[in-house]
């Protein structure tokens, strides 16, 4: 089952390990206030520790109350060799549901061990 549910004023992120483990988060909103409203916005969203669920989401260089939803510690990560999805709800690294319609000017990928 998934572990997160598609919501459309919801930013949701979501770390899997190489076992599966998870950690989820959801950066609510709603019909009033939502990322996407036509409007460019940072979004950043930085683990510090995964395995203890620490994490920091920031919305135009605002931190967030985000909501850490799935609480499974991952911690076994492996070398990044397959595909990963922004913009949309990966099911599983196999096909995306959910699909962002917008732009996403830059995107950065930072991982640090």
């Amino acid at each position: 089952s998934d572990r997160v549910r598609f919501h459309k004023h919801h930013i949701a992120f979501v770390l899997v390990d190489a076992t599966g483990r998870a950690m989820s988060a959801i950066l609510r909103g709603s019909e009033q206030q939502h990322l996407c409203d036509g409007q460019w916005h940072t979004l950043a969203w930085r683990v510090h520790d995964a395995e203890s669920h620490k994490m920091e989401v920031k919305v135009d260089g605002r931190v967030q109350d985000a909501v850490v939803s799935v609480r499974e510690g991952p911690k076994n990560f492996v070398p990044l060799h397959e595909w990963f999805a922004i913009g949309a709800h990966n099911l599983r690294g196999w096909r995306v549901r959910d699909v962002f319609e917008g732009s996403i000017n830059r995107c950065a990928l930072v991982v640090r061990g």
